[in-house]
């Protein structure tokens, strides 16, 4: 490029008479590209695309890095550009094609495509061309992904001036698609929330408002309220989504769902979301969750399955409760669901709701033998060993399960439970009923054992982490191999999994573990456990806060201003407080991690627990 003249012959013309080779055009258009400021502005932004760079994906890339890499290009040479790319048939174009448009924000080229969707196909210096171009899309879709991410009043009054005089149902969706998107945008970050982990869920991972978005927001409601069934059914997924909550939309779909059964999933997806469900709106997930899902699509039926157990878990419905039992066995038979089964079963041994149907789950668990009763023998095992909540349905669950654990074939029953949900306050019981003389219960302990990596600890264990230093265990455990398999029951055992979480998808707790081991090697990980007050992680200091009302409130900062502080406890929980409600805030030298988690543990097993934990970060 250094040969090329700075004045007179055109970039272009030379490029011309290069020899014509594809894999020499891709590196001349790779240069194009990186020098594309100094050649825009030594050609008056004008450049004729060689006409053996429009059918090449690898040329047609460069040429999108080009176009967006210098605001010195003219209308027409961008239009030409984009005619090529925007709604081109290789992927990896489009993608380019809009996301170079996304970041020139140059909505009135972008808009240009909607109003002419066939693309202007004339290049600049030359007569009709033939890009390579798929008719069926012409770059309208494109477009608008592309104004999807243009944060600018135009582009809303513009999207808005679209949808009111187009009539066309398909054109509208891209059109609602785009408008949505728009209702947030990402938040400025500003290092003061670093130590927790982004939100994945998209499309933004800080979704703030901004200035449209009261407009946007009253665009949609409008829209929503006159919308036809199958446009409304559309827009109100969208804004799911997009993770608008709504209203209307939660209102106009239930309407809906009542007469289409088609648009449960919809209706399950938007209640599932909200924080309080209606109470009309509790018979419409209870036909989600017992619905027939022999034809639907399994991503979908999973899905549907997943929200109708999440929602129903919000309300007071006790026959909900009982029904989620079913949807949890139906969705644990669907292949490959297991994200979404998983889901609904956090959510429906979670909820706080469920302590108040604790006595029909008691009944349910009576019917030995039945699908649902190992499931609500289940509930009854997570509410037993519940730290908050109702002491009465803490205590008559565990009650009720001890009177059942005095029938054989209810014992073998609780022990298919526990191994179903790793339930490891019932670790001792497990290895109990190993030597129990019926066979069918021994033989449920026996796996809910291999479940739950229990072993009998006998002479030939070797000694507890409790009963040596804490150099010799650390100098053991060093040339000791466990099994990383049992360290993750071991993890749960100890309760870790209280106040840790290992997997990105988990609600951010304490100090995240998942890739622990890439910090830490393996003697300081077991220094860390075995001392827990000796180094406390970064950015999860214990701050114990006093406020005006007497209540005290002790974890670690996530966020703080200076207006309120928010603080997260062990098990999850966040609780925001305004500064001027605080008396007192120390911050005492300890960690929230009690020590001795591990003394109970043989070296083996505790090597096992540091196996699992650094098998973690190869994941």
């Amino acid at each position: 490029f250094t040969h090329f003249p700075e004045k007179g012959k055109a970039l272009s013309e030379a490029i011309a008479k290069l020899p014509v080779d594809p894999a020499f055009d891709a590196l001349v258009a790779r240069g194009t590209a990186e020098t594309a400021d100094w050649v825009a502005k030594k050609h008056d932004g004008s450049f004729t695309i060689p006409k053996g760079w429009k059918n090449q994906p690898s040329t047609l890339v460069q040429l999108n890095r080009m176009a967006a890499a210098s605001p010195a290009w003219n209308r027409a040479t961008r239009k030409a550009v984009f005619n090529l790319t925007l709604g081109n048939s290789d992927t990896l174009v489009r993608h380019t094609a809009v996301q170079a448009l996304a970041k020139m924000q140059d909505h009135e080229l972008a808009f240009s495509f909607l109003a002419d969707a066939a693309g202007d196909t004339t290049d600049p210096g030359e007569g009709a061309a033939a890009p390579e171009h798929d008719p069926e899309s012409r770059g309208r879709p494109d477009a608008l992904l592309a104004l999807a991410r243009m944060h600018k009043p135009e582009v809303v009054t513009g999207l808005i001036a679209w949808l009111d005089r187009t009539k066309d149902l398909e054109e509208r969706q891209g059109l609602l698609s785009a408008l949505c998107r728009l209702y947030f945008h990402d938040g400025e970050w500003k290092g003061d929330s670093w130590g927790t982990r982004p939100d994945t869920r998209g499309p933004y991972y800080q979704p703030e408002p901004w200035s449209e978005t009261p407009r946007v927001g009253e665009a949609l409601k409008e829209i929503l309220a006159k919308a036809p069934a199958e446009e409304a059914a559309f827009l109100v997924k969208e804004m799911n989504r997009n993770r608008i909550q709504s209203n209307d939309a939660l209102e106009r779909v239930l309407a809906l769902a009542k007469t289409d059964p088609k648009l449960l999933p919809d209706a399950a997806a938007q209640l599932a979301t909200a924080e309080t469900i209606p109470v009309d709106a509790i018979p419409l997930l209870l036909s989600a969750a017992r619905a027939d899902t022999t034809g639907m699509e399994p991503t979908t039926a999973a899905t549907m399955l997943m929200n109708s157990v999440i929602a129903l878990s919000k309300t007071d419905s006790t026959e909900g409760a009982v029904a989620s039992l079913q949807t949890l066995l139906n969705l644990s038979k669907i292949s490959g669901a297991g994200k979404e089964a998983e889901a609904a079963r956090s959510a429906y041994f979670a909820s706080p709701k469920l302590e108040n149907h604790h006595q029909a789950l008691e009944e349910e668990a009576e019917k030995i033998g039945t699908p649902t009763a190992l499931w609500a023998d289940a509930a009854l095992l997570t509410l037993s060993a519940r730290t908050s909540g109702s002491p009465e349905s803490k205590e008559l669950s565990g009650k009720a399960l001890d009177e059942g654990w005095k029938d054989v074939k209810r014992r073998a029953q609780i022990l298919r439970a526990v191994a179903q949900i790793k339930h490891n306050p019932y670790a001792e019981k497990v290895l109990s009923a190993l030597d129990d003389p019926d066979k069918a219960v021994s033989g449920a302990a026996k796996n809910a054992a291999k479940a739950m990596k229990l072993e009998k600890k006998t002479s030939a264990s070797g000694p507890l982490v409790g009963s040596l230093k804490n150099e010799e265990v650390i100098a053991q455990i060093l040339k000791t191999k466990g099994d990383a398999d049992a360290g993750e029951q071991i993890f749960n055992r100890v309760s870790c999994n209280t106040c840790h979480t290992t997997e990105e998808s988990q609600t951010p707790k304490g100090p995240y573990l998942g890739n622990i081991a890439q910090t830490y090697k393996r003697a300081e990980l077991a220094e860390a456990i075995l001392d827990p007050n000796k180094t406390v992680s970064q950015g999860f200091a214990t701050n114990a806060i006093t406020t005006k009302d007497g209540q005290s409130h002790v974890g670690f900062v996530t966020f703080e201003s200076a207006e309120k502080i928010t603080l997260r406890d062990i098990t999850g929980k966040e609780t925001s407080i305004e500064a001027k409600n605080i008396t007192s805030r120390e911050k005492p030298p300890i960690s929230m991690m009690p020590p001795g988690l591990a003394a109970g543990l043989t070296i083996k097993e505790f090597a096992g627990l540091l196996d699992y934990l650094e098998a973690l970060s190869k994941k």
